[in-house]
């Protein structure tokens, strides 16, 4: 009886050794596995670091660039501020520099007299500067009015007049064209505007002076300019005897200077 309960007892035994054996074989898989996951996680977190740390040094340049680009603007906005003054008909203050005034007045000088013309920078500037910038290059030195129709107007500007090849005034210029500065001026009296082909933007070096007001010719010729001393000596020109082209008999040549 008692040995059957000795063999009992060591069977027990003997299941619960071989459960602990595997209890422990299992834990020690475990423990592994965690191990290995912790050296994956660590790992994993040193890779991030190091990114995280190479993005800070890129950021940090991209705040340095930005900083020195910003430091550029502000110097450069500083020296405009200083150096730039804007022309101006104004007295200058104390302190700026003395900048110079805009010319606005032409002088066309002709053996009938001079004829002294406002400049209209306001109404086509353009037109203005584009005249100014001839007229100071001797461009319309020695060319005729090549065209005068009493009641009307007188015309000029055309650089071919400098020759004696008749049949090619009328069709010369500076070799390019400015676009229309169309306004509210009318075509009065006095009024000097720019000649032109058929298309609106073909005018270059070629003008006209009207002798009487010609209000059939607004907003579709440029203005930029007025007689505003000299008709006298327009009125003489306008008369003058001419062909049947309408040039006038007789060469009469100007010579134009800009004043201010």
């Amino acid at each position: 009886m008692v040995m059957k309960k000795l063999g009992l007892l060591a069977v027990v035994l003997a299941v619960m050794l071989a459960s602990a054996s595997g209890c422990g074989q299992d834990f020690k898989q475990e423990n592994k596995q965690l191990k290995a996951a912790v050296s994956t996680l660590t790992e994993k977190s040193v890779g991030l670091e190091s990114k995280a740390a190479s993005l800070q040094k890129e950021v940090d340049g991209v705040k340095a660039k930005l900083t020195a680009v910003t430091a550029q603007r502000d110097a450069l906005k500083k020296q405009i501020k200083t150096e730039w003054k804007p022309k101006t008909k104004g007295a200058i203050k104390k302190g700026e520099k003395k900048v110079e005034k805009l010319k606005n007045t032409a002088i066309i000088e002709t053996k009938y007299g001079d004829i002294e013309i406002k400049l209209f920078r306001d109404a086509a500037n353009k037109h203005v500067e584009n005249f100014i910038t001839l007229a100071e290059k001797g461009f319309y030195n020695g060319t005729i009015f090549h065209r005068v129709i009493p009641g009307f107007m007188i015309q000029g500007g055309d650089p071919n007049t400098k020759t004696q090849d008749v049949r090619s005034y009328g069709m010369g210029g500076p070799g390019y064209t400015i676009p229309a500065e169309f306004s509210d001026k009318p075509h009065k009296r006095g009024i000097l505007s720019m000649a032109r082909s058929q298309d609106p933007n073909s005018a270059g070096s070629q003008f006209f002076i009207v002798v009487k007001d010609s209000n059939f010719l607004d907003r579709q010729y440029t203005v930029f300019g007025e007689v505003t001393k000299g008709m006298e000596a327009v009125d003489k020109i306008v008369n003058l005897p001419r062909n049947p082209n309408d040039l006038p008999n007789e060469r009469v040549e100007m010579r134009v200077r800009i004043v201010e």
